[in-house]
């Protein structure tokens, strides 16, 4: 007898480390797959004359003179404050330190970016419970995304944004899961790297998803080390909010929020409407001009262009070498505050009208655009990219994304008159899908219910929910870029779930006809 069970023993011993073996290789080849895939598809964009353009650094309204970045990164950094530091300071170190050209050290770093973010949805998708099948098919769909595809081979910051967030997610479960200091601190650097990068996502949502984590798991650690890590990002954003205040008066991670808000608030009101509230006095007379004009449209409300810095970051109203608005000057300041208090004046008097136009930024949001390597040189057509054709051919019947046009007549300031919004249900129902899945597992954590997978999908659902509500709320004209930086989450995510449904219901129908057939 004794025998027969220690025999029974090592047969059970042997199984385990069988399956386990066996589960290791399914991982294995999963994520190898995944990477191949990966590899591949941008292979055939580079031979399809897919090349990186790192030049669209110089034109973009987010980033300072490039080479006063490059020649002063600290004090241009000092001098900046339309946007949070980090992605400016990246700018300045690849531009100022790398010994390789800007287009092939562009090129390494988001190739790099993009494949952290794909390798990181699949082992995500892992601690979420999902099997090596499930995770390579919901990676391999966001490895061959045209837009993941397209933000990759320019100079913005949706791509290591995406990253960073796919990270977090991660980082959550794991955290939740060990309840280390390591994971912790990973945590905490990763999600304060977000809010410095990207002012769309305000302290706000990170005293959130902190203060959610410690309530969700407790440390498992001292207290003291907990509260060094989260001195970072008191550190670092609160610092950068005080430095705003003490230099420019305005604490806060942006100045240029009151223009965001002109153009996502004010523009899609009815142009009679805005002009009998500047008639009126409501808005000033500023606001009649469009939202990030030059500065010259702003001189007879404003006076001329004048600065107590002899920074040109700060003095001039263009940048030196391109003659495009330097909307980092000075002078700019008091054009934002005013648009602030207008689009907070319209909003108290027409609270009707604005809610009216929601609409409008609804549907841009969950737009299915694959980027701005869309847009030719001359700013119409393709740039002749037949890969990015091809999975936007793959993609579009897959997303669900038929044309709606947005009727902008009557607009005070139309932006996209004549466009029609490929509006993508698939996105929509991804991002109510993944906000109702968090819900539960916020949910299950006020139970006292709740497991590691459920702070990962609480993490990701209030993330994708804090972005659709602030884009909708907040913008119009870059509603799908914002949404482009959940976008690994969407389709991943959403991709995986649909998959294992599908799967249950093949397993279930196997079941019945066995069950028959017995």
């Amino acid at each position: 007898s004794a025998q027969l069970e220690e025999r029974r023993t090592s047969v059970t011993r042997l199984q385990a480390a069988t399956a386990t073996l066996r589960d290791a290789t399914r991982r294995r080849r999963g994520l190898t797959t995944t990477i191949g895939v990966f590899l591949l598809v941008r292979v055939i964009f580079w031979i399809s004359g897919g090349r990186y353009r790192w030049w669209g650094v110089v034109f973009s309204w987010q980033v300072l003179d490039v080479k006063q970045l490059a020649a002063q990164p600290i004090q241009s950094i000092a001098a900046l404050h339309i946007q949070p530091p980090a992605f400016n300071l990246f700018i300045a170190l690849v531009v100022d330190i790398s010994p390789f050209s800007n287009g092939i050290t562009f090129q390494v770093l988001y190739f790099f970016f993009a494949l952290v973010t794909v390798i990181g949805v699949w082992l995500l998708l892992d601690e979420l419970g999902f099997s090596p099948v499930i995770n390579t098919i919901g990676a391999c769909i966001v490895a061959a995304s045209p837009v993941l595809l397209s933000y990759e081979n320019l100079p913005t910051y949706e791509v290591p944004v995406a990253m960073l967030l796919v990270l977090s997610a991660w980082l959550c479960v794991r955290y939740v899961k060990e309840r280390t200091f390591r994971l912790f601190l990973a945590f905490v650097i990763t999600t304060t790297l977000v809010v410095l990068t990207r002012a769309l996502f305000h302290p706000l949502w990170l005293i959130v998803v902190l203060g959610a984590l410690l309530w969700f798991a407790r440390p498992a650690f001292e207290w003291r080390r907990c509260a060094a890590a989260l001195a970072i990002p008191l550190v670092l954003v609160g610092g950068w909010m005080l430095k705003n205040e003490i230099r420019f008066g305005d604490p806060s991670m942006t100045s240029w929020l009151g223009m965001n808000l002109t153009r996502g608030v004010v523009a899609p009101m009815p142009k009679h409407d805005v002009e009998a509230m500047i008639r009126q006095g409501t808005l000033s007379k500023a606001a009649a001009v469009p939202p990030f004009s030059v500065y010259k449209s702003y001189e007879p409300y404003f006076g001329k262009c004048h600065s107590s810095s002899h920074n040109p970051l700060l003095a001039l109203p263009e940048k030196d070498h391109t003659g495009l608005s330097n909307f980092n000057a000075q002078c700019f300041i008091p054009v934002y505050n005013d648009a602030m208090s207008n689009a907070l004046a319209a909003l108290r008097h027409r609270p009707q009208r604005y809610l009216s136009t929601r609409w409008a930024p609804t549907v841009a949001h969950f737009e299915d655009d694959y980027g701005p390597l869309q847009i030719g040189t001359n700013g119409i057509g393709t740039h002749g990219i037949w890969a990015l054709d091809a999975l936007q051919y793959v993609y579009k019947p897959m997303l669900v994304s038929p044309k709606m046009h947005i009727d902008e007549s009557g607009w005070m300031f139309p932006l996209f008159p004549g466009y029609g919004f490929p509006f993508s249900f698939m996105l929509l129902f991804s991002t109510i899908f993944l906000t109702t899945r968090g819900a539960i597992g916020a949910w299950r954590a006020v139970r006292k219910r709740a497991n590691a997978a459920d702070a990962g999908w609480a993490f990701v659902g209030f993330t994708v929910l804090y972005l659709t509500i602030v884009s909708i709320t907040t913008e119009f004209g870059e509603n799908a870029r914002f949404r482009t930086m959940a976008d690994p989450l969407l389709l991943g995510l959403g991709a995986a779930a649909l998959a294992a449904q599908v799967q249950l219901a093949v397993r279930a129908l196997r079941s019945r006809r066995v069950s028959a057939s017995t």
